[in-house]
């Protein structure tokens, strides 16, 4: 499914950021503390990665919510880079 057809698809969500929106990407995180970022919503769109304290998990929804929204990974391998020094499990 093309990055077109799954806004459309999910255009009812009422989504704040568009998936794949490059303000869900425009920050990076630069901690090791758990980023304040989950989705919200029943949509199937995939937002990105963020890091939860121990390791990089997926972001799905209609939106992310929380303050860290704008410093998600776009692939798993950077955010796995990002937070390298924070000791993975």
């Amino acid at each position: 499914m093309s990055l077109e057809e799954c806004e459309s698809a999910h255009s009812a969500c009422g989504q704040t950021f568009e998936c794949g929106s490059a303000d869900l990407y425009s920050l990076t995180h630069d901690s090791c503390d758990s980023m304040d970022a989950v989705g919200d919503g029943a949509c199937f769109c995939f937002l990105g990665f963020a890091w939860n304290g121990a390791g990089c998990v997926d972001v799905n929804g209609c939106q992310c919510d929380g303050a860290d929204c704008d410093k998600l990974s776009m692939s798993l391998e950077e955010c796995e880079s990002a937070h390298s020094s924070c000791g993975q499990t």
